[in-house]
């Protein structure tokens, strides 16, 4: 049985693939709907690792067993995409700055 975020994350990648089939740029409702996919995705994967971490008890304490890097994959899920929506703010800053100076370059070589 699925739950509703597995329904509406499925109805995303419906559009989605329409989208990337037809070629055309995703319409912002689709955007946002793709964000709350990430959200969701990384809210599933901490609840199974808490889960996992609950289900072998004391073994996720000891050494060398892979689950001292839980901690570690938690932060990377989280941090990740922040970076990457940051970055990506950068990128379209320096791409709106650059839009700009092609724009106005030629007005400004012609006052001169």
């Amino acid at each position: 049985m699925f739950t509703s975020g597995e329904s509406f994350s499925d109805d995303v990648e419906r559009r989605l693939n329409g989208c990337l089939r037809e070629m055309r740029v995703p319409d912002e409702q689709l955007v946002e709907a793709i964000g709350v996919c990430k959200v969701l995705a990384i809210r599933s994967c901490i609840e199974q690792a808490h889960r996992l971490q609950q289900e072998v008890g004391s073994y996720a304490l000891m050494a060398n067993t892979g689950m001292e890097h839980l901690d570690m994959l938690m932060y990377v899920l989280v941090l990740l995409p922040l970076l990457v929506l940051m970055s990506m703010l950068v990128l379209v800053r320096v791409l709106v700055l650059l839009l700009m100076l092609i724009l106005l370059l030629p007005q400004v070589l012609q006052v001169r």
